[in-house]
């Protein structure tokens, strides 16, 4: 009985750390000019420059991009036109 609890539990434990996470990244670039589209990148995309680009739907200046994510620790930036 108490092996099938250890494994049950074990297994919660596993699940809760495979499982993805919607993660909204949001930049406020209202303050630059000259660019199209603003971009997140990290670890999470291999730090690739226009796999993730950003919308600003109601156009105050403020991008965003929703991201299913594992959980863990990601680095990431934001860049604009790539």
């Amino acid at each position: 009985m108490k092996k099938s609890l250890l494994l049950v539990a074990f297994g919660l434990i596993i699940n809760l750390y495979a499982q993805a996470f919607a993660v909204t990244f949001r930049v406020d670039m209202s303050n630059v000019t000259g660019f199209t589209v603003a971009n997140v990148n990290g670890t999470f995309n291999n730090w690739c420059g226009a796999c993730a680009p950003m919308t600003d739907a109601n156009g105050d200046g403020v991008w965003e991009i929703t991201i299913n994510l594992d959980a863990g620790n990601h680095q990431y930036k934001f860049t604009y036109n790539g």
